[in-house]
């Protein structure tokens, strides 16, 4: 894989995006889909003109990086060049606000804060059997705020994962079936991002940032689970 990587910076610093988008596509592949192959990625894929391709990959860097900023900066330009003027499916800012830990951390960071804290709590409250002090008492306390925040959004992340998708293709039709005999409720272009709510075999039940939900195929698009 490491030669892989080489290979693809190589590659990209060349000019020839077509081969770099070619080895990071096996560094992921090969189980080592860091945030920064994802980004390096997206931005191969935006120098190739795949719009929906590179969104799809941004979204993957920013789950594993949430707080890099150059992930975020590339992902909104991204999301700008994409023809469909709707809004991204992104939790509402009071949400942010009240529970910043939750989009500020990836699942592997809230993993490990929720062990350490926990562990902690458990000492803490081991040493308490020994030693009555206040100061023991308000570590306990905090450990255990810290453990409940960490482990409520850990888990919520693993059992209900904000799963979107996005357009890869040029135009897709968006029906109110899971048939492309169906009625076209909607059109949507590469890039855009959409909500994936359900899946019927192929199909996917997708919803807009306007609340409209529609059936795409699964080739239209690809998907993005954290």
């Amino acid at each position: 894989s490491a030669d892989l990587w080489v290979r693809g910076n190589g590659a990209y610093a060349a000019g020839d995006f077509a081969t770099a988008a070619d080895a990071y596509n096996q560094v992921a592949d090969a189980g080592f889909a860091t945030g920064d192959v994802w980004y390096n990625l997206g931005n191969t894929h935006l120098r190739l003109g795949h719009l929906g391709d590179a969104v799809a990959c941004f979204l993957r860097a920013r789950a594993l990086n949430p707080r890099d900023q150059d992930v975020r900066t590339n992902l909104e330009f991204a999301r700008r060049s994409a023809k469909d003027a709707l809004a991204s499916i992104e939790p509402k800012p009071v949400l942010r606000t009240l529970f910043f830990w939750h989009y500020v951390l990836s699942v592997a960071e809230l993993r490990t804060i929720f062990i350490v804290a926990n562990t902690l709590t458990w000492l803490l409250l081991a040493l308490r059997l020994f030693r009555r002090s206040e100061v023991i008492g308000w570590l306990t306390v905090f450990s255990i705020v810290i453990a409940v925040a960490a482990g409520g959004s850990w888990a919520m992340r693993e059992v209900l994962p904000e799963r979107s998708a996005v357009v890869r293709n040029v135009e897709i039709d968006a029906h109110a079936g899971v048939s492309r005999d169906s009625v076209v409720r909607f059109k949507l272009h590469a890039g855009t991002e959409v909500a994936w709510l359900d899946r019927s075999g192929e199909w996917l039940r997708v919803a807009i940032s306007s609340g409209e939900q529609a059936w795409v195929h699964q080739d239209d698009v690809i998907t993005v689970e954290p």
